[in-house]
């Protein structure tokens, strides 16, 4: 990457609301240590090329910490030409590095849910 590339990229991360919610399944009482840290990844109007940079650092980044799941909202292409472009680009990315998480669900809005491996 050139500097240039390398400060643009930068900027996008830093851009990025990247948020943490607590949640507890169950009862407080019978599931103490099942706290679930999620991370959340707007992707909306990014390039193909910088969506999967971006998505990249951020399940790298995410193996070796507390964070369970995480949250990728990429849209349904309402605003392409061609139709949804970013789910390709996610779903092709989830499948090779698929040793950086358990599963993945897709709804109806071309949203990612990704349930991170446990330590």
């Amino acid at each position: 990457m050139q500097n240039n590339d390398r400060e643009r990229f930068k900027e996008a991360l830093e851009r990025q609301n990247f948020s943490y919610n607590d949640k507890f399944k169950g009862s407080l009482k019978a599931n103490k240590n099942r706290k679930i840290k999620e991370k959340k990844i707007d992707l909306h109007g990014f390039t193909s090329a910088k969506a999967n940079d971006i998505l990249e650092t951020v399940l790298k980044s995410s193996r070796n910490t507390c964070v369970t799941h995480i949250k990728i909202v990429c849209g349904r292409g309402l605003h392409s030409e061609n139709g949804p472009v970013l789910r390709g680009v996610v779903e092709t990315l989830l499948l090779k590095m698929k040793d950086y998480y358990e599963k993945y669900d897709v709804d109806l809005n071309n949203n990612f849910t990704v349930v991170m491996k446990q330590k």
